[in-house]
């Protein structure tokens, strides 16, 4: 069975003064992911490391950034990369893609 882990999303856009809205992600307290210029990067993908394994991380913001405050979802998918476990051509360098 594999671990479990804490995951946590902030973004500075939830401040109505935020004029470049940026987000965070973080696993097990360790920012894992940072996305500076929001407002044009609301979808996006980054290959991360994770107890030394690969993890996909993809994000869709749209919402949660141009809706009526408090309405808009995000969506957030994590999986494992399984073509990097199996030596594919990717590489990932310090966590990041």
């Amino acid at each position: 069975r594999k671990k479990e882990h804490e995951i946590v999303v902030e973004s500075s856009s939830s401040c109505s003064s935020a004029k470049d809205p940026e987000m965070w992600i973080s696993v097990d307290g360790v920012v894992v992911v940072q996305v500076k210029n929001l407002q044009w990067k609301f979808r996006g993908n980054q290959t991360v490391l994770v107890d030394k394994e690969p993890v996909q991380v993809f994000w869709d913001v749209y919402d949660w950034l141009f809706s009526t405050p408090g309405t808009g979802h995000g969506l957030f998918i994590f999986k494992p990369d399984s073509e990097m476990e199996s030596g594919g051509e990717s590489e990932a360098i310090n966590g990041t893609k």
